[in-house]
């Protein structure tokens, strides 16, 4: 399977290091991370510091952030030492990337394609009762073909090549929507393994949300704080505590 994009993350984090500091943006490739939640960031931009912040905003952007999500602060250990996280690593969760979407669908009779174009990581096919479905996974997004039975994939390990005017073609694009649309990518997979209306699957709208890069924490949210702060026994980060 083609790796070439793995460093993007579907799922963007923004999030706040103290109360009354600006939002920083973060990978996130955990799909159980909710907005409010203390979690632990790996701070690759200042040698691999961990740092404990909240999360005050999420968005499905496919961004390539610096830094990344590690852990949730209740999974770590806050010592006067540092931060530690758990082992064996928990930086991943859930259904998020194109690889969670293969390994979800399998199960299902989907089959496993390389691609003759770069443009693609990877490909999925598979048949059901009248039809045959190809999923090819690009950098961003999901490029969705359906044609009749007559044209029955090959073995697992073809290489395929996409035909936009072949066939119905839906492309679409991951960015910038309201909801997982890797979540739904697998669910109309399995909907189309089991013969069922693919249309009646609920496919993600684009998220009428803005993203506050900058502000204070309203005055609500201050209790995550102090809980974050009881829960890491005052830890702050860089080895300062309350």
């Amino acid at each position: 399977m083609h790796q070439g994009h793995l460093t993007l993350s579907y799922i963007v984090a923004f999030v706040r290091f103290a109360p009354k500091e600006d939002l920083y943006p973060v990978n996130c490739w955990r799909s159980d991370v909710k907005e409010g939640d203390v979690v632990v960031v790996r701070m690759k931009t200042r040698g691999d510091t961990l740092k404990h912040a909240e999360v005050a905003y999420l968005a499905y952007l496919n961004w390539d952030c610096s830094n990344a999500i590690e852990c949730m602060a209740r999974e770590a250990e806050f010592t006067p030492h540092g931060i530690f996280p758990p082992n064996p690593p928990r930086i991943h969760q859930g259904i998020n990337r194109p690889v969670d979407v293969w390994n979800a669908i399998r199960e299902f009779g989907w089959r496993l394609h390389r691609t003759r174009s770069r443009t693609y990581e990877f490909a999925c096919s598979a048949c059901n009762a009248s039809s045959v479905c190809y999923l090819f996974f690009r950098k961003n997004g999901v490029d969705i073909q359906i044609m009749d039975l007559a044209s029955v994939p090959g073995k697992g390990d073809d290489v395929l090549s996409f035909s936009p005017t072949v066939g119905n073609v839906d492309r679409a694009d991951c960015r910038g929507t309201d909801a997982n649309f890797y979540v739904y990518i697998c669910e109309l997979a399995i909907a189309f393994s089991e013969n069922r209306d693919c249309l009646k699957v609920e496919r993600p709208s684009l998220s009428t949300r803005r993203i506050p890069w900058s502000g204070p924490a309203k005055p609500e949210q201050d209790t995550n704080w102090r809980d974050a702060f009881r829960d890491t026994c005052g830890y702050l980060h860089d080895g300062q505590y309350l």
